[in-house]
């Protein structure tokens, strides 16, 4: 019975988000069969017929780009959550909540499971992504590009989560998301715009140097939002 209740709250995660993941789930074969179709322009397309320095010189400038386009929607699937404490907001979730038997922790890990699988999946779904654009660039894959993969899916998640519990406490999905912003993004840019030697090949360098502490990021990152929802689920119990 426990199991079987616990797989609801899970299937109740899904059902909130279920238009957002299929649109997410849509997007992803769309956007990142973009790149491919630029690596085979390189390969086998038009763009063979220019000279082989400046299709060198493009492939030497794009790779990069390339990847970072191809897995970035996958990686984004993970983010597609974030709109769940809304519609709890908007459909006053919190009252029904107080009448039901369960307690707010295992409704908050609940919550933090569903997400755990998303982050799974996103990262499965960005190695396809990357294994095909590879294949076509006809190119091994790197260690910085599962630290690619996985830099996104670490700064998508932490995004997410910190805006699910602004929206939660500020019960509203503008002021949630921008102080998500003020809180995670604003801080970000203005650090890459002081420091001039911030470059993508030496972010990505760094994010393959801690390649194995991304796991636990990601740990600590889903934690932290079940202690602080699960706060905010007992704060509202009456």
């Amino acid at each position: 019975m426990k199991n079987s209740s616990f797989s609801a709250l899970i299937y109740r995660e899904y059902l909130i988000c279920k238009k957002n993941l299929h649109t997410a789930l849509i997007s992803i074969p769309i956007f990142s069969v973009m790149p491919l179709l630029i690596a085979l322009s390189l390969r086998l397309g038009n763009l063979t017929m220019l000279p082989e320095s400046i299709v060198a010189d493009i492939r030497a400038h794009s790779d990069l780009l390339m990847k970072m386009y191809a897995v970035i929607v996958p990686c984004m699937l993970c983010i597609s959550v974030a709109e769940a404490a809304a519609y709890d907001s908007k459909l006053n979730w919190d009252y029904f909540r107080r009448t039901t038997p369960v307690s707010p922790a295992r409704m908050a890990l609940a919550k933090y499971v569903f997400y755990a699988m998303l982050i799974v999946v996103s990262f499965l779904l960005a190695v396809i992504a990357l294994t095909l654009f590879t294949l076509t660039m006809d190119t091994p894959i790197r260690k910085t590009d599962i630290a690619l993969i996985l830099l996104f899916i670490t700064c998508f998640c932490a995004m997410s989560v910190v805006a699910q519990l602004y929206i939660m406490l500020l019960r509203s999905v503008d002021k949630g998301m921008l102080a998500m912003l003020a809180t995670l993004a604003a801080p970000i840019m203005l650090l890459m715009k002081e420091d001039s030697r911030f470059t993508a090949e030496s972010f990505l360098t760094f994010g393959a140097q801690i390649l194995p502490l991304f796991p636990v990021l990601l740990f600590m990152i889903l934690a932290f939002g079940f202690s602080v929802t699960t706060l905010l689920y007992k704060r509202r119990v009456k």
